[in-house]
């Protein structure tokens, strides 16, 4: 009896398998579509010929196939002695006014410094400045700065008998570092000993230096240094 109902069901698959309505499960059948999240014929991740797209790691940082935001550009650094070539006659001249006073150190050049003092002094209502080196010396001598115009310029009456002048160039000084300029002058024969340019340091409100140019005709010769501090209480 059991052979029998056995015949029958091979009978049965048999007739269902050329009618088409069932395929075996064996031997390298599809399995059925896996849908995920509910949406019916999407395939999984994890399945997808591509694989997965990485856009970050467990911990939060960055994968291989991250694109990373464009940094914006490094700004330059400012150009200080550009910015302070804005330096202007009326600016130079009321920072050099707070010179006033008397000033104590050493003047030379050429490894031969000595002793020196130097007074500053704001005259003529204030219009005008006055450098006095060594007084009481016979080798005093005095510049005196004032303004021309859009200009800040000074004269130096040197005790070599001329008097060379020199004009302030803002656009090879900053807010710190003056430089001066020859500007023609009086009593400077041809190949005479003179002072032609210079530069004043403000190191700070108490020590400065100046440093004066020497030239014999258009060659120069030598360096007169100033190295200076504000004498206590002046």
């Amino acid at each position: 009896m059991k052979h029998c109902l056995g015949l029958l069901r091979m009978a049965l698959l048999m007739t269902l398998m050329l009618l088409g309505l069932e395929r075996p499960a064996i031997g390298g059948g599809e399995p059925p579509p896996v849908t995920t999240g509910g949406s019916t014929g999407s395939t999984d991740a994890a399945t997808s010929p591509a694989g997965p797209s990485v856009s970050g790691n467990s911990s939060g940082g960055f994968g291989r196939d991250t694109i990373m935001p464009e940094l914006p550009p490094k700004m330059p650094e400012e150009d200080a002695l550009a910015a302070d070539e804005r330096l202007d006659a009326s600016f130079a001249f009321e920072r050099l006014k707070l010179l006033e006073g008397t000033w104590e150190g050493t003047a030379g050049g050429d490894g031969d410094a000595h002793a020196a003092m130097v007074t500053w002094e704001v005259t003529a209502g204030g219009t005008a400045m006055i450098e006095r080196q060594f007084a009481g010396t016979p080798d005093e001598m005095v510049s005196v700065y004032h303004r021309d115009g859009d200009d800040l310029v000074m004269t130096h009456y040197c005790a070599m008998g001329n008097q060379p002048r020199m004009r302030f160039d803002p656009g090879e000084s900053a807010s710190n570092l003056y430089t001066f300029r020859f500007n023609g002058g009086t009593n400077i024969g041809k190949g005479a000993t003179h002072v032609h340019a210079g530069t004043i340091h403000f190191v700070n409100a108490n020590e400065m230096k100046a440093e004066w140019s020497v030239y014999a005709g258009s060659k120069r010769v030598g360096t007169n240094l100033f190295e200076l501090r504000r004498k206590q209480g002046s």
